[in-house]
């Protein structure tokens, strides 16, 4: 008896050492909003899911593996909040699914599907990201099918942290005979006290042709603590076609117990002569650290040949202007 209890006691030890090495974590955002559109000719009011964060769902987790190493992975799934289905019915875990090893020192190679290096920069740096009416997306079109955003079985190396702010990740994924798949990155930045900096590439293979979509871009930011102010061209371009420049000046500030932000954004599209200028402004109120109320307003203004609009809820129309508004509530777990 005596002995059994020793046993249990010992085992009960290893478990918990295991546990204190070891960690996974249920996490999401759900968000829903009113909104209302306009492209000159029609207008319509929907709700939305996802309007100022994109709603999700998903586990991640470590493991210390000792001498500085440690194991992780991330899986997430997007949701539509506001009827309850996927918001993908092909990829489960559409957001994100990776593996990783992580060295203190080495930094960390990563394996699975995941956000592109240029994506993560755009949009880090712009203020409304690449959601709701206020996104900067809508005047980076898809160039031949491509998906801008991420790319499925990639391998990718990130810079270890404590490198005076330098920081920065390699990329490269894998067609396997599937169009619009084979994707080759990188970005490298600074970011410390106010500055940031940063600089991407990507090259994405699309279509049964090969046609390759060239993407570069350049962000930067200053915080001065009452506002921060940023900047950021993106050019783009598939094959020998001319360039889809686009350019923002934007600026966020702290404002009551929550976020002021408004921003500029240009697409000039060289392969029709056309141009598309979107104004955007918005303001993010913090009921607590978990939940926020959020309003913004968008329009873009379409020359002749461009249609954009402000989001996906009604298409734009040629030479017309495009308008979105919209309030909604955004809460994290």
């Amino acid at each position: 008896m005596k002995k059994s209890l020793i046993a249990l006691a010992v085992l009960g030890s290893f478990a918990g050492v295991a546990a204190a090495q070891s960690s996974v974590t249920l996490f999401g955002i759900l968000d829903v909003g009113v909104r209302h559109t306009s492209n000159g000719t029609t207008t319509k009011k929907t709700e939305d899911s996802g309007s100022e964060s994109t709603s999700r769902w998903g586990l991640r987790g470590t493991e210390d593996l000792g001498g500085g190493l440690s194991a992780g992975f991330w899986l997430e799934s997007g949701i539509n909040t506001d009827n309850g289905t996927s918001s993908d019915t092909a990829k489960f875990w559409n957001r994100r699914s990776t593996v990783s090893l992580v060295s203190k020192t080495a930094g960390e190679l990563r394996m699975g599907r995941d956000y592109n290096p240029i994506f993560s920069q755009y949009n880090a740096f712009s203020p409304f990201g690449v959601v709701g009416v206020g996104s900067m997306q809508q005047l980076i079109p898809a160039l031949g099918g491509q998906d801008r955003t991420r790319s499925d079985n990639t391998v990718s190396y990130w810079l270890p942290s404590g490198l005076g702010g330098v920081y920065g990740e390699a990329m490269v994924a894998a067609g396997e005979g599937v169009a619009n798949n084979k994707h080759t990155g990188g970005r490298l930045g600074y970011l410390a006290g106010p500055v940031h900096l940063s600089a991407a590439f990507g090259e994405t293979q699309v279509g049964v042709t090969n046609s390759k979509v060239k993407e570069s871009g350049l962000a930067a930011s200053f915080d001065f603590g009452a506002a921060k102010v940023i900047g950021q061209y993106l050019d783009r371009k598939i094959d020998s076609s001319a360039s889809r420049k686009t350019y923002q000046l934007a600026a966020t500030a702290p404002l009551g117990n929550g976020l002021f932000k408004v921003a500029f954004t240009k697409l000039t599209d060289g392969s029709v002569g056309g141009n598309a200028k979107d104004f955007a402004v918005g303001y993010v109120h913090n009921l607590s650290k978990r939940t926020a109320l959020y309003t913004t307003y968008a329009r873009t203004a379409n020359t002749s040949a461009m249609a954009i609009a402000t989001s996906g809820a009604l298409p734009g129309v040629k030479g017309q202007a495009h308008t979105g508004a919209e309030v909604g509530i955004r809460h994290s777990f």
